[in-house]
């Protein structure tokens, strides 16, 4: 399939025998658009729907054909999980392939996070959704599927926000070695699908999964991203790299899921957490922020990040943000772009780093990389998810992030697309129109209790300690400076 495919206006046709009418649109991408349906065996006083996503039918032989019958034959076998979006069956007409789902009338994550701010300083709604994630990315795991493109767009939440629903298996792959490097979306690759450097024969899908995940856990917690890529050309996660104790200077985070995120953003893979660790530390975390006293001694970024995340009241209409807006966009403030030409980083204007690999590393990747590397000790390099306008807060009229126009070779982050919006199916970026307009109820929010007997039931195996090795990133600094060839784990 190529080229940008678009469907007449299918609303009251009759698919699946007559058993579903089809009636509005909920979005439209490259590849079909997703309908919701009526389920027309239901009385019609208690009437039930369904999401129902149409594409082309495609010769099975073809590649197209393999692509629709890998998704659909992925996401069925493991759509019996109670947080996997339900796949009912598929049908077929002479022109088009339907496949029948669960409808969510409470729309995706991205929409929940950067438009109504419903997880904002909620500890528990956070932990049990997240957990909920875990969970259904585990079961994807224990199967051999790796989803490999985990973002807010795909997660979908039911109409009073205690419940979520992993989807859209479009990219999904039981290959535990994958070649197929940038499949996904940029922010939530980990460096090794990203493949900057070139030198990397294959990465573990299994373990880009998890990368992914803790990038989703910050959208929960503060509404924003830690940076658009995780290369090195990134302002945000060079700075990261540098220093990891970056993240709590820049966003309200509690020291407990600092901690979490720590094993999570490792740069070796081999070095990182795994799932079953990973769910039994988030539920011992007691809070994702700040306290009170932190508050007052934090940075200023991290309290303009405090301070600007806050749950909507039900009387302001969520949906107000322009909807053309970037799901990236800045929250930086003191970003210099007056120099576009190469130059290694002035160490008189910070505290440089004490490892001398560090060093070496900032002199290598600015010879070869960076136009300007930012050395202010007070960075904000922190974008904000769902935007309509730049959150800053010193320079609200800047119309182009920063890192944009320091690195113009890093393209724009892409327009929110979400699972409705069919994007992110067949193609390895996405970057369709975002998800319909989902008015989803806002009720004073009851999450279940949680226990340690939910969720993962068998442990997979675990990685060793991080401490029990050494340092991960002076060993991944060896590395791309070349002094250790081999990717064998010490």
């Amino acid at each position: 399939m190529s080229g940008r495919i678009v469907l007449p206006d299918l609303s009251s046709k009759l698919i699946d025998d007559d058993r579903i009418q089809l009636l509005e649109p909920l979005g439209a991408g490259a590849y079909g658009a997703v309908y919701s349906g009526l389920n027309c065996l239901e009385d019609a006083t208690s009437p039930s729907y369904f999401a129902v996503k149409i594409m082309p039918r495609e010769d099975k032989t073809s590649h197209g054909g393999a692509l629709q019958s890998r998704e659909i034959n992925y996401h069925g076998y493991v759509s019996g999980h109670p947080n996997i979006l339900k796949l009912y069956r598929v049908a077929h007409d002479s022109e088009y392939t339907y496949i029948i789902m669960d409808y969510c009338p409470g729309g995706d994550m991205y929409r929940i996070v950067s438009l109504k701010h419903t997880f904002a300083r909620n500890d528990v709604l956070i932990k049990s959704l997240f957990l909920q994630l875990v969970d259904a990315v585990d079961a994807c795991h224990q199967n051999g599927i790796f989803h490999r493109d985990l973002k807010p767009e795909n997660v979908l939440v039911s109409d009073d926000s205690t419940r979520l629903f992993l989807a859209d298996f479009g990219l999904a792959t039981k290959s535990e070695r994958s070649t197929s490097f940038g499949v996904g979306s940029s922010t939530y690759m980990s460096p090794e699908c990203i493949n900057y450097y070139g030198d990397n024969p294959f990465y573990e899908p299994r373990i880009n999964d998890i990368w992914a995940l803790g990038v989703i856990l910050i959208n929960m917690i503060t509404g924003r991203s830690p940076w658009k890529q995780a290369m090195p050309s990134d302002e945000c996660f060079y700075r990261f790299m540098q220093d990891s104790s970056v993240l709590r200077r820049m966003l309200p985070l509690s020291q407990a899921v600092d901690d979490v995120l720590q094993r999570i953003f490792l740069p070796l893979p081999e070095d990182r957490i795994d799932l079953f660790t990973l769910r039994q530390l988030i539920l011992e975390v007691d809070t994702f922020y700040m306290s009170e006293e932190e508050l007052i001694i934090a940075t200023p970024p991290a309290r303009h990040a405090w301070e600007t995340y806050q749950s909507y009241s039900t009387d302001l209409d969520p949906f107000a943000c322009d909807s053309t807006s970037s799901i990236m966009q800045t929250a930086s403030e003191g970003l210099s772009s007056s120099s576009s030409e190469e130059a290694a980083p002035d160490e008189s204007q910070h505290e440089m780093c004490s490892d001398p690999l560090c060093r070496l590393e900032q002199k290598y990747v600015s010879a070869r990389v960076f136009k300007r590397v930012l050395e202010a000790s007070d960075f904000r390099g922190i974008f904000t998810l769902g935007s309509a306008e730049e959150d800053s807060f010193s320079d609200s009229n800047r119309s182009q992030s920063p890192a944009d126009e320091l690195y113009p070779h890093v393209p724009s982050m892409p327009s929110s697309s979400s699972f409705y919006s069919v994007e992110s199916s067949s193609a390895e970026e996405s970057d369709g129109p975002r998800t319909p307009e989902t008015h989803a109820q806002n009720p004073a929010i009851a999450v279940p209790d949680l226990n340690e007997s939910m969720g993962i039931e068998r442990v997979p195996k675990r990685v060793e300690s991080v401490a029990a090795k050494p340092n991960s990133r002076t060993r991944w600094l060896k590395r791309r400076l070349g002094i250790i060839q081999s990717t064998t784990v010490w």
